[in-house]
């Protein structure tokens, strides 16, 4: 299974650009081989494994107090049979609590 990751170094390299400015997905597969194609991204050095989870039901109040009180940036937003159906962030929640404090 190792031979098959693709490693962040090879990742970074493929960019055709190191200031990463008007890069786009067809930029970057023109650069990658078929066989860095056919090859797994590891991402768990950079992923929460057991991230905090929010039903998809749940009330903004709820959603901010776990922001306040976790100290969380991401919230993972999950259905009624815990598949991930989105992402709250602190920035979004910011601009919920500066849309609130306008009216």
């Amino acid at each position: 299974v190792a031979e098959n990751v693709l490693t962040h170094q090879e990742y970074v390299n493929s960019f055709p650009h190191r200031n990463h400015e008007n890069v786009t997905l067809e930029t970057i597969e023109k650069k990658l081989s078929s066989d860095d194609k056919n090859k797994y991204l590891h991402l768990t050095p950079y992923v929460q494994l057991a991230p905090h989870t929010f039903d998809g039901h749940g009330s903004a109040e709820r959603a901010y107090e776990m922001f306040r009180t976790l100290g969380l940036r991401t919230l993972l937003v999950l259905d009624n049979v815990s598949r991930p159906i989105g992402v709250i962030t602190r920035h979004e929640l910011m601009l919920l609590e500066e849309i609130s404090m306008s009216e």
